[in-house]
């Protein structure tokens, strides 16, 4: 079982940040404030009337109620995420909120209605100075969210003050927006709902109405396509290219229907978009797994319900994160953001194995570093008795990563 939602990893920005509001409470907004509330914030939803109060109110039980019946909540879990949600039909009620997310219909006149109304409700806010003198400034010393850089929130009117003592001034929204990027994408997986894939279908069956009508129903249903997206979005891929995704698709479709296979299938079309995150001066760094050690994980793979996993002694699954993690925070000192690679056949299984201890690990598979420009390794990991084979210092890891023709691929 999941275990409850705590408060973000930047915990002095979270305590500036307590009250977030959500204009419209249809599919997306109200994932966006199921979202908000897992995290520990108080939302405050706000709907045009009390009909759309209640359609909203109804998403997020359903979605509560979806995931105590997957046991990713517990009842009790659920109960006090809808506790810290409450609904408004006047903007009004935003006055207090620290951030206003607006998710309403897509209608630019009620767009510029609601924020000309919110400039008037919500008080002005303080801007984020960030430097290394700061101490004669007042104000709330905190974190800057993305880099972890010292920073201080302020009082506007301060700006030239902080701007002539060397500061970097960052307007709140600027900082918010970053923040709410990176929690929304975390959990773009459980937004993207049935009614958002349905939607996201008929948009491409107006241009590409052959690619959609192969694909669904005709070999997957809209649930077995949504699974397929979800699993993209955990594993960090984009999904604008749905037409390359649904062709790609509906020729694994036609051999099976194994969501594993699939994902790989549409992962292989979408090529070098996969990588293209972690390529950073025409270079992405690696993590890779001993060879020798890679064949053992390649033996100890098995395939069930729930696709390929490990199957692994608790020993050695420690001792894999454990060096992941070594070599993970190694690197990000040095500011770098590798990635994992491996055999093709182990990706899906690997993946599941480090998401839940190292969620900001990325798991590749060894063609789909093709066509990058240097592949650079920063570390290998083995088995029990020897975790982390290498451990020289990212800046000087100049080491190729292996080639998958060297890995041993037995059954």
């Amino acid at each position: 079982m999941m275990p409850p939602m705590t408060a973000p990893e930047t915990p002095d920005t979270a305590r500036t940040f307590t009250t977030i509001g959500v204009v419209g409470l249809g599919t997306m907004g109200a994932g966006i404030a199921e979202v908000f509330a897992r995290h520990g914030y108080a939302v405050v939803g706000v709907e045009k009337d009390d009909e759309g109060v209640a359609r909203g109110r109804r998403h997020l039980e359903a979605s509560t109620g979806r995931a105590v019946a997957r046991e990713k909540l517990t009842q009790a879990e659920a109960d006090e995420l809808l506790g810290r949600i409450t609904f408004a039909t006047s903007l009004k009620d935003l006055a207090e909120a620290d951030l206003v997310v607006e998710a309403v219909v897509e209608s630019m006149d009620a767009k510029v209605a609601i924020f000309r109304d919110l400039d008037a409700i919500v008080a002005p806010g303080t801007i984020l100075a960030i430097g290394d003198f700061l101490g004669s400034l007042p104000g709330e010393a905190t974190k800057e969210p993305v880099f972890g850089l010292e920073a201080k929130w302020i009082p506007a009117e301060l700006r030239a003050q902080a701007e002539l003592s060397g500061a970097t001034v960052v307007e709140r929204s600027a900082v918010i927006t970053t923040h709410l990027s990176q929690i929304v994408t975390t959990y773009a997986a459980r937004l993207l709902g049935r009614e958002d894939v349905r939607l996201l279908t008929d948009v491409v069956k107006r241009t590409h109405p052959n690619v959609v009508d192969e694909l669904t129903p005709a070999l997957l249903s809209l649930g077995e396509v949504q699974r397929v997206l979800q699993q993209l979005l955990e594993d960090g891929i984009a999904i604008r290219d749905l037409v390359r995704i649904y062709e790609a698709l509906s020729l694994k479709a036609a051999q099976t229907k194994d969501v594993d296979a699939l994902v790989d299938a549409a992962r292989t079309a979408l090529g070098p978009a996969v990588v293209a995150p972690y390529v950073a001066g025409g270079t992405v760094h690696v993590l890779s797994f001993d060879p020798v050690f890679e064949q053992r994980l390649l033996e100890s793979l098995r395939h069930g319900e729930q696709g390929a996993t490990l199957v692994l002694d608790p020993v050695t699954a420690q001792t894999i994160i454990g060096g992941l993690a070594q070599h993970l925070v190694q690197a990000e000192n040095h500011n770098i953001r590798p990635v994992l690679v491996c055999a093709p056949q182990l990706r899906a299984a690997v993946r599941r194995l480090v998401r839940p201890a190292i969620d900001r690990l990325a798991v590749l598979a060894y063609p789909e570093l093709s066509g990058t420009a240097q592949v650079r390794s920063v570390g290998v990991v083995g088995g029990e008795r020897n975790p982390v084979l290498t451990g020289e210092q990212p800046a000087a890891a100049t080491t190729p990563v292996p080639a998958p023709t060297s890995v041993a691929m037995g059954a």
